[in-house]
């Protein structure tokens, strides 16, 4: 969607296979479905849920 976007507006051109780079949007996003899971199972409560979330939250720039 972003590409789409940025091709649109901006005339953002992707040099390069299309399939390749869609190959790398799935696996990037199951990389991080994956994390959440990861994450989820270390969980008892939902109040040690949010201690969790707050950590990755403060771990990203």
């Amino acid at each position: 969607m972003i590409l789409i976007i940025s091709h649109m507006v901006f005339g953002v051109t992707i040099v390069g296979n299309l399939f390749l780079v869609a190959g790398i949007v799935i696996l990037g996003a199951l990389v991080f479905i994956s994390l959440g899971y990861l994450l989820i199972s270390l969980v008892n409560s939902a109040g040690s849920g949010m201690g969790i979330l707050q950590a990755v939250q403060l771990l990203q720039p």
